[in-house]
């Protein structure tokens, strides 16, 4: 419903404030962080990368993602080239005759 208020809403000037100090309690207090020290911590050697040597030639052509069949393109091309020919042929045969 627009307009409605939330009732679960508090302002800002109602929500209570925080105390600088803290409240003293019985229990021992636990923290989440876990414990830091100035020490790095030893790392393992890095394992080595399968790099191609430079003498090594790719297995094919590169991958461009294009899936397009260059063949039929070709053929289209040759067939239409063919039928303008033809018509060109035709055309002056009979002005020919």
């Amino acid at each position: 419903m627009c307009g409605a208020e939330d009732p679960d809403y508090v302002k800002p000037s109602d929500k209570p404030q925080p105390s600088d100090k803290p409240e003293p309690s019985d229990k021992p207090q636990v923290s989440d962080k876990p414990e830091t020290t100035d020490k790095p911590e030893t790392s393992q050697k890095p394992d080595a990368t399968d790099k191609p040597d430079a003498t090594q030639k790719p297995e094919g052509p590169a991958q461009t993602g294009d899936s397009a069949h260059l063949m039929g393109y070709v053929v289209a091309l040759a067939a239409a080239a063919a039928l303008l020919a033809g018509a060109a042929v035709v055309a002056k045969r009979r002005n020919r005759g």
